[in-house]
């Protein structure tokens, strides 16, 4: 099924910026002055005062991500108003702003909201998570995007600024031991290697035993803890200045990530088998085999995992000039996600249902509950990324009542995803051979897509400035599916031959802003922005 494309319009947004917090100067009790910094963003593609900045963003600093430990998404978002952070694994965030979000998962899907680090977009949604230890802010920014931030901003856009490294010898490290037996090991190393040469390294590891039991009684998995993890991410940077206008940044990060399996509790059932008290009821299954009472027990027969790699390379190159600066930011990421769930956490029954047997397969869908669930049903998917990007800008100088930035855009991401699905005790019995249904959703995707876009500000007096921009994007996508079924019956999967498609979407977004300086610590604005999701194609049919 092909998705038509969305356009979101955020049809007045109107904000009052009033923070004592961030003023530059502060009185202590006894009367004596104390300075306090600036927050500095770069929401619009340069750096401004957070104060002065006619969006909502919210800003989270150094000081704050160190000490409250923040270093993911899921950090991000337990702490950002109007943000939605969850994850159906490790490898397939939701990410929702304003309740702007995307639940398809397929390889021709497209998110809601851009994620990217230090200005490089992150097209792969399972490579969107993970560690971060050399964090300088994290900037979240609510409402359509769509002229700076560009395709699939329709909720908002999420943008990791690291640490540079300059002359200034810099060291951290972290250690974390806990329960579970955790281990948390993190550290960074930045300074000077020689003239005008500057580097950095950092590096995060997680490790952890799990809480969840396995109380599955037989099982080669009783008596274990299934959801273990022991995650690593790395990222190393040089930063070159061969000039005072010149400055060339190569960057190398990464992820390396084995965590175990998740555990599926019942919560509820209703329907003519699912009520009966039966094998095919999952409450009364939970029950008899001794799994109810407490989520921290687990009846999994397969001992699910996620195993994620991820690498990244960018090289970015900012050139000062008389009337402004030059950025080009190339980009190129590659993802490996492998992962299988038992997605009802249940064990399979022992009385194998054959829909083709005599009779009807009633009397085996109704077995005993201490059998087993009937519809028992592990979840596995395998899914590679690479992406290319290009970014060139142009931004003028801050010096005159017109400032303006003005850029073009081009990435081409290749997606390709199999998505498998095991009834261990539903399929047909030929020939006196059970054939448990085994089926598989097999997909691949190719994008190509180009923005070009333009947006200034100019200073009507004093304290009045507006802003206005526009961004013209173009993408095509071609896809292919096929569902094939390995044995059994396809019960979610009809088997069909691969189909290809293609189509291509265009749209031009656009943003005006009038923001007013009612006094050195408040402003109020006003504004009209909106937004471009390409369309998309239903994964697993």
């Amino acid at each position: 099924m092909k998705a038509l494309y969305y356009a979101t319009t955020s049809l007045l947004a109107i904000g009052m910026i009033s923070t004592p917090l961030f003023a530059k100067e502060a009185k202590k009790d006894n009367g004596a002055k104390m300075a306090i910094e600036e927050i500095i963003v770069t929401a619009q593609k340069r750096s401004e005062n957070l104060q002065e900045t006619p969006l909502a963003i919210t800003a989270i600093g150094g000081a704050t991500l160190r000490e409250d430990n923040i270093s993911n998404l899921q950090d991000v978002g337990n702490r950002t108003p109007g943000m939605v952070f969850a994850a159906f694994s490790p490898g397939q965030p939701e990410i929702a702003i304003r309740g702007i979000g995307t639940k398809e998962d397929g390889a021709s899907a497209s998110d809601s909201v851009v994620v990217s680090v230090d200005g490089v977009y992150i097209a792969a949604r399972t490579a969107q998570v993970f560690d971060l230890f050399d964090l300088k802010r994290v900037e979240v920014l609510r409402g359509p995007q769509g002229t700076l931030s560009g395709k699939n901003a329709i909720g908002g856009s999420i943008n990791f600024v690291t640490i540079k490294p300059d002359e200034d010898t810099k060291v951290r490290f972290r250690q974390t031991v806990g329960n579970y037996g955790r281990f948390d090991t993190a550290g960074m190393l930045s300074g000077q290697i020689a003239k005008n040469l500057f580097g950095k390294v950092t590096f995060s590891r997680r490790k952890y035993d799990g809480y969840i039991t396995n109380v599955l009684k037989g099982s080669k998995l009783f008596g274990k803890k299934i959801d273990d993890g022991n995650t690593f991410s790395y990222r190393g940077t040089l930063r070159w200045t061969p000039s005072d206008s010149l400055e060339i940044m190569l960057t190398a990060d990464g992820a390396d990530d084995h965590i175990g399996g998740s555990n599926r509790e019942p919560v509820g059932s209703r329907g003519p088998l699912h009520d009966c008290g039966c094998a095919s009821d999952p409450m009364a299954v939970n029950k008899a085999l001794g799994g109810a009472g407490s989520p921290f027990n687990s009846l999994n027969d397969v001992k699910g995992f996620t195993r994620r790699t991820v690498q990244g390379y960018s090289l970015i190159i900012n050139w000062d000039q008389p009337w402004g600066k030059i950025t080009s930011i190339s980009a190129y990421r590659k993802s490996y996600f492998d992962w299988l769930e038992d997605s009802e956490g249940l064990p399979p029954s022992k009385v194998f249902v054959a829909l083709n047997a005599p009779g009807g397969p009633g009397p085996a869908f109704t077995a005993a509950a201490s059998n087993g669930f009937a519809f028992d049903v592990a979840d596995g998917a395998i899914q590679r990324d690479k992406q290319y990007t290009q970014e060139t800008r142009f931004t003028s100088n801050s010096d005159t009542a017109l400032n303006w930035v003005a850029g073009l855009f081009y990435s081409h991401e290749e997606t390709n995803r199999t998505e498998t699905f095991f009834f261990p005790s539903i399929g047909l019995n030929i020939g006196g051979i059970n054939q448990p249904s085994d089926m598989a959703s097999v997909q691949s995707n190719r994008s190509d897509s180009f923005a070009a876009y333009a947006d200034g500000s100019y200073e009507v007096t004093d304290k009045l400035t507006i802003h206005a921009g526009a961004r013209w994007s173009t993408e095509k996508k071609n896809m292919t599916a096929q569902g094939i079924v390995k044995s059994g019956f396809g019960l979610l999967i009809k088997p069909f031959a691969q189909v290809a498609a293609n189509d291509r979407w265009s749209n031009v977004s656009w943003r005006f802003v009038a923001n007013y300086q009612v006094a050195d610590e408040v402003m109020v604005y006003g504004s009209v922005s909106t937004g471009f999701k390409s369309g998309g194609y239903t994964g697993s049919a």
